[in-house]
């Protein structure tokens, strides 16, 4: 079940999240280091194998994030602030 709590909440400007909490954090450097883990196994022997699953990686990393994310994922310009034309 997913909690009420968000693991990340929107960037000021461009896409994605930014870790809201220790579960965001969390997710955050193990990602890192799973991708570090892989790089380490594949690379030396297959970069084509090692792209593939980085592309499926980060997939999976914008799904999740997405998903526990305060509000959708999508393109943002920044929040215009008092006295800007």
């Amino acid at each position: 079940r997913m909690s009420a709590e968000p693991w990340f909440t929107p960037k000021r400007y461009g896409y994605g999240g930014r870790p809201a909490n220790w579960k965001g954090w969390a997710f955050t450097i193990g990602m890192a280091v799973l991708v570090v883990a892989i790089r380490l196994l594949l690379l030396p022997s297959d970069p084509v194998a090692f792209g593939s699953v980085l592309v499926v990686w980060l997939a999976v990393l914008l799904v999740v994030v997405n998903a526990k994310s305060s509000s959708p994922l999508r393109w943002r310009w920044g929040e215009r602030q008092v006295g800007d034309n």
